[in-house]
């Protein structure tokens, strides 16, 4: 009888202990199929023997388990799809830009008729508007600007702005560059837009808004931008391209980067130790690990001259301590490198901010951070645009030294 007892209990443990290795690894051989067995680092062997070491399967097992908590944010998720498909203050899916995408235009709520009659509406009798630019994040690979449409009114009322969102050219459809020109082209888009003007936006008071990947895209268009600003070659060609580049340059006075990547080859070594680097779209929209220190803000940075660093507007850096998708550190070295190199910049730490939450808990007012960050967001808007182009609300009161 005890002999029976104790098969029982050793089949029981040999189950449970088969099934705890069997659901990892099922888990990670899906996952590897679905994306094809990638491989960054091919000079290290065999793929297959990279994606099943246990040390990997345990890892990326613990970020799938992170990614089921996302589950929380799922009555958010179908309220801004509604929201989206019902909103009237927004002029949806633009054409713009060399790479066939499109954007949205949004403005406040309190102006909701400002589009239906933009034709007889006299531009230079409306206050101007900032034009406050969101990217969106999702690792260079996802994400669409019809996901963002409460976040977009959230800014367009707060700030009284006038809330562009563009869609780019994510991973399969272009790498980094073609991203870095749509955001480009989007800002020779507003320079140039007769609706902006029509909904009283100012082409001359743009903010540019990223998280995440959209953090790294921005600041890397604005360094771009900086660095082809001023030109040592004299001939029409780098001539020209200097002048559109101070010209689009000119109209942006601030950058805001939230949880945002600045480093490539240091986040590619994070990934590495949460077992995601193959499967990241990262590696391949930079075009191959070799690139990773051409699209590194934090190292382009030291490629720019002190004439190229006075051009660029103030940064206000962005990071939860609590992030476990882009460590905190990201931010605090770039931060660091623009302060050592004196360019403007402002770093915010939000204690028990996550990746997501920072974003998303700013589409809706009374979520944990929304508060916190619309505050951040509304005082660098206050610091980095003339007083007499701000509206009512966010102007500096008689006397104060902002």
């Amino acid at each position: 009888m005890r002999h029976s007892s104790m098969n029982k209990l050793g089949r029981v443990i040999l189950g449970a202990s088969l099934l705890g290795l069997g659901i990892p690894y099922v888990l990670v051989v899906a996952v590897n199929c679905l994306m094809g067995w990638p491989n960054s680092r091919p000079e290290e062997g065999s793929r297959f023997q990279r994606a099943l070491h246990p040390t990997r399967v345990l890892n990326l097992n613990y970020v799938f388990v992170q990614q089921v908590g996302m589950l929380q944010f799922l009555p958010l998720y179908l309220r801004f799809w509604k929201f989206y498909r019902e909103a009237e203050t927004v002029t949806r899916d633009i054409p713009y830009g060399r790479n066939s995408n499109t954007l949205d235009i949004w403005w406040p709520s309190a102006n909701q008729s400002l589009a239906k009659d933009a034709s007889s509406t006299d531009p230079s009798q409306q206050h101007r508007r900032p034009v406050f630019v969101y990217v969106y994040g999702g690792a260079w690979g996802s994400g669409d600007k019809n996901l963002y449409g409460l976040l977009a009114q959230s800014l367009a009322d707060r700030l009284e702005a006038i809330v562009c969102v563009p869609n780019y050219s994510i991973y399969p459809k272009g790498i980094v560059t073609d991203m870095l020109h749509d955001l480009a082209d989007t800002i020779a888009w507003i320079k140039t837009s007769e609706l902006i003007r029509s909904l009283g936006g100012s082409p001359e008071q743009i903010i540019l808004c990223g998280h995440s990947a959209g953090g790294h895209l921005v600041a890397m268009v604005t360094l771009n931008l900086a660095h082809r600003s001023v030109t040592e070659v004299q001939n029409s060609e780098t001539s020209k391209s200097s002048s559109e580049a101070l010209s689009l340059l000119s109209s942006v006075r601030g950058v805001i980067a939230i949880s945002g990547v600045f480093d490539i080859a240091d986040h590619y070594q994070f990934e590495s130790w949460r077992g995601v680097e193959d499967m990241s779209y990262m590696w391949r929209a930079m075009d191959g690990r070799a690139n990773f220190a051409k699209y590194s803000p934090t190292l382009v940075l030291k490629e720019l001259d002190s004439q190229q660093i006075a051009k660029l507007p103030p940064f206000i850096l962005i990071h939860g301590t609590e992030d476990g998708t882009v460590p905190v550190s990201a931010s605090e070295k770039f931060a660091s490198a623009l302060s050592e190199d004196g360019a403007p910049v402002s770093l915010v730490i939000v204690s028990g901010g996550g990746h997501a939450p920072l974003v998303l808990d700013m589409m809706e007012e009374g979520r944990p951070f929304y508060t916190e960050m619309t505050t951040v967001v509304m005082e660098h808007v206050k610091r980095v645009l003339p007083s007499s182009t701000l509206p009512r609300h966010l102007t500096p009161p008689k006397g104060s030294t902002e």
